[in-house]
């Protein structure tokens, strides 16, 4: 990546480069003077170096057994970095709720904690991200892709198709809702949230006995932000 440097040490050559810094060997090998530890391809060099104090530095010196390249990020840059992905993210779920009409009356700081609980997760097609049945713990945001909604009622053999999340709906209401004495507001009772696009269906809801009334798959590859009900 742009924050990070290659470096080259020739067979034999001190990794005099590396100070405060955390490195990934790409190739070659490195070992300790003392003879104790190989770096091979596919390591990390300095973890402590980033995540413990400023006064913290690679203390075990590196000799190249082998020409060895070397990618290396500075403890400054991968702080830099954090914060930038970190903000990203903030603007992505602060994006993701203002887009759902049912939050709408919450105030800043109630908005501010749901941000900080949702967690990213990404799905491939054809992935079951809730299985009807099992207990709900979890209420997802559809950022995009498409989820397919599919229930199957007493007395089917097979699920029905009864409804698609895309970009900006949501699933799992009832999971988060049903705890604390509330209905969750849908347009239609399929158990996983609304969507203007889906029909009104006459559907039993197991949701009130803790339990999931439809199974969502993604029909596309789809990311959802999470928010677990724990």
């Amino acid at each position: 990546g742009a924050h990070m440097t290659l470096i080259t040490y020739d067979a034999g050559q001190a990794a005099t480069d590396l100070g405060a810094s955390l490195g990934f060997v790409e190739s070659g090998a490195l070992r300790s003077l003392d003879g104790v530890h190989i770096v091979v391809p596919g390591s990390t060099i300095g973890e402590n170096c980033i995540f413990g104090s400023a006064a913290n530095e690679n203390v075990v010196s590196l000799v190249a057994i082998e020409t060895t390249s070397l990618w290396i990020i500075s403890r400054l840059q991968f702080q830099l970095v954090l914060i930038e992905q970190t903000k990203s993210l903030d603007e992505e779920r602060a994006d993701i709720l203002k887009s759902i009409p049912v939050l709408a009356p919450l105030d800043p700081i109630q908005r501010r904690k749901i941000c900080d609980a949702l967690e990213k997760k990404m799905f491939e097609p054809g992935e079951v991200i809730v299985k009807q049945g099992t207990v709900g713990d979890a209420l997802y945001f559809v950022k995009c892709g498409a989820v397919e909604v599919r229930q199957k009622t007493r007395g089917e053999a097979v699920a029905k198709v009864v409804g698609v999340r895309k970009a900006g709906s949501f699933f799992g209401e009832q999971s988060i809702m049903q705890n604390n004495g509330c209905k969750a507001p849908t347009a239609n009772n399929d158990g996983c949230g609304t969507s203007s696009d889906d029909a009104d269906r006459s559907i039993p809801d197991d949701s009130e006995i803790g339990l999931r009334n439809a199974t969502c798959v993604a029909i596309l590859p789809t990311t959802c932000f999470c928010l677990s009900r724990y």
